[in-house]
């Protein structure tokens, strides 16, 4: 079991479970539909190196929001 959460200032957010291990599709679904809606303009979303957090479309996906993407260093 996998669980994807987003930590805010007001505390752990959007939390979504999976049974087995984040892919690609899986990641632009959360992305898409858990915090998705919250994201505003000005909003920021920090992510590892995970090679799914990096595949094409997921910046896209927060930036039609108005947020953008900040990845921590490797």
């Amino acid at each position: 079991m996998t669980v994807i959460a987003a930590c805010t200032t007001q505390g752990v957010e959007a939390v979504m479970e999976l049974n087995g291990a984040v892919d690609t599709a899986a990641f632009a679904v959360y992305l898409d539909q858990v915090p998705g809606p919250t994201l505003a303009p000005g909003d920021v979303a920090v992510l590892d190196n995970l090679r799914v957090h990096k595949a094409p479309g997921r910046a896209e996906l927060v930036e039609k929001r108005g947020a953008r993407l900040l990845f921590l260093p490797p």
